[in-house]
C-alpha cells in the first residue's frame, strides 16, 4: 500500500517530469517572422489528433480543416510540380477573447483571424512537424500586446500537441 506522504511524492515528480518535457520541447520551437514551428515525437495520424485536441483544449473550436497535402499531390503534375510531403493538413479556428482584443487594439487586425496551425509529415521519411502561422497586425503598442497574446496562445496549442499531452 502506498503511503499518503509517498504518493504526493510521486504527484510531484510525475508532474515535473510532465512540465520539464514541456520545457524541454518548448524550446526547440524555430520562431520566424511567419510562423513557429517544431518538430512532433508522434507519427502524422497522432499529431494531427493532438493538435485537435490541443484546440479543443482551449475551449476553441475548429472552422475548417485544410488538406494541403492533398491538392499538392492532386496538381503535382499539372504545374509539374512535385510535393516535398505525404501529406500535410492544416486547422483554422478563432478564439473570441483574443480577436476581441485585437480589434480592440486596431480594427484592421481583424486580417488576423481566423487563426492557422498546421502538421506536415516529409515524404523522405524525415519526420513530422507541426506549427503556426504567426499574427502579424497593425502597428502600434496596444496591437503588439494584443497580437503577443494570440501568438501566445498558439504556441501553446502547438507546444501541447508536440508533447501529446
Amino acid at each position: 500500500m502506498i503511503k499518503l506522504r509517498s504518493f504526493g511524492k510521486i504527484a510531484t515528480l510525475l508532474a515535473l517530469t510532465v512540465f520539464s518535457a514541456s520545457a524541454a520541447n518548448a524550446g526547440d520551437m524555430e520562431k520566424q517572422a511567419g510562423f513557429g514551428i517544431v518538430k512532433s515525437s508522434g507519427n502524422l495520424a497522432d499529431t494531427l489528433s493532438d493538435l485537435e485536441n490541443a484546440i479543443i483544449n482551449q475551449g476553441l473550436v475548429i472552422d475548417y480543416k485544410g488538406k494541403v497535402g492533398e491538392m499538392l499531390a492532386r496538381t503535382g503534375d499539372a504545374v509539374g510540380s512535385k510535393s516535398p510531403y505525404s501529406d500535410a493538413v492544416y486547422m483554422q479556428f478563432c478564439s473570441a477573447k483574443h480577436t476581441h482584443a485585437v480589434v480592440a487594439a486596431d480594427p484592421r487586425n481583424v486580417a488576423v483571424c481566423p487563426y492557422v496551425v498546421f502538421a506536415y509529415e516529409m515524404a523522405d521519411g524525415s519526420g513530422v512537424m507541426l506549427g503556426y502561422r504567426r499574427p502579424v497586425g497593425a502597428e502600434g503598442a496596444a496591437s503588439a500586446e494584443a497580437l503577443a497574446g494570440v501568438d501566445s496562445l498558439l504556441e501553446a496549442i502547438i507546444t501541447e500537441a508536440a508533447d501529446g499531452l
